[in-house]
């Protein structure tokens, strides 16, 4: 969470919250691609890390209240779970329940 709390200090939380709206707008350009017939899963797999970098960035800088942190949290949870099959799909591997 360090260098999270670096880009936060350098850049400001508003610049982090554009960036989460950038980097799902680039995994969305990818996820269109694909859906057009392009095998473009590397660079899909690739925006789906930036998405998670950039919204732990700006989980890092904000503070909230316990609904708040749980509601974030369970958020995040049931994307990263969705993306992971998805991803699963995607690369023909199997599911983890690892993380």
């Amino acid at each position: 969470k360090a260098i999270f709390r670096i880009a936060l200090d350098t850049y400001g939380a508003e610049a982090q919250t554009r960036m989460v709206f950038e980097e799902f707008a680039e995994l969305q350009k990818e996820l269109c691609k694909h859906a057009r017939g392009k095998d473009n899963r590397m660079e899909i797999a690739e925006e789906i890390a930036d998405v998670f970098n950039a919204l732990d960035v700006l989980d890092t800088g904000l503070t909230y209240s316990n609904g708040m942190r749980y509601l974030l949290t369970l958020a995040k949870r049931k994307t990263f779970g969705k993306m992971k099959r998805w991803y699963a799909s995607l690369f023909g591997t199997e599911e983890s329940d690892n993380g």
